[in-house]
């Protein structure tokens, strides 16, 4: 049941946010990376439906490897910001995640978003917080039971 609530959740976002940018690129995370283009793609009708298709796909995948997340993203041209959504706490220590954030991201113009999905016990939302307050990015905390 929390599968298809986040995948229900992630799709309102998709509608209510992501249809309004220029460009988009996803990537989901767990144990591997799996990216569903390969570059950033204009957003049109056929992307978005496209991505939705593909959120219904989503399955969990083990860990929580957001450093090799972050290298396939920082490796990539034209996007200007990230909105990273975890549900339980990142495989490697903020600290390393930090460093690395800051200097794949020196000299750009990068905003980051770190938002924890269904903010509980799994998920300090400290971990996420102390790293977005790092590197300068925003922290955001959603849970649909509470709606925050």
């Amino acid at each position: 049941p929390q599968k298809e609530e986040f995948q229900k959740d992630l799709m309102s976002l998709i509608d209510e946010q992501l249809s309004h940018k220029e460009k988009l690129f996803v990537l989901s995370f767990g144990t591997n990376t799996r990216s569903l283009w390969p570059d950033p793609m204009e957003v049109s009708a056929s992307v978005l439906q496209e991505l939705k298709l593909w959120v219904k796909t989503l399955q969990p995948d083990g860990g929580s490897n957001l450093l090799q997340a972050l290298k396939k993203i920082f490796t990539l041209k034209g996007l200007d910001s990230l909105v990273v959504i975890m549900r339980s706490c990142p495989d490697q220590p903020s600290e390393i995640l930090s460093d690395y954030i800051q200097q794949s991201t020196m000299g750009r113009d990068f905003i980051i978003h770190f938002i924890t999905y269904s903010c509980d016990d799994q998920m300090p939302p400290a971990v996420l917080k102390n790293l977005a307050e790092a590197v300068r990015g925003y922290y955001h905390c959603y849970s649909p039971k509470m709606e925050l």
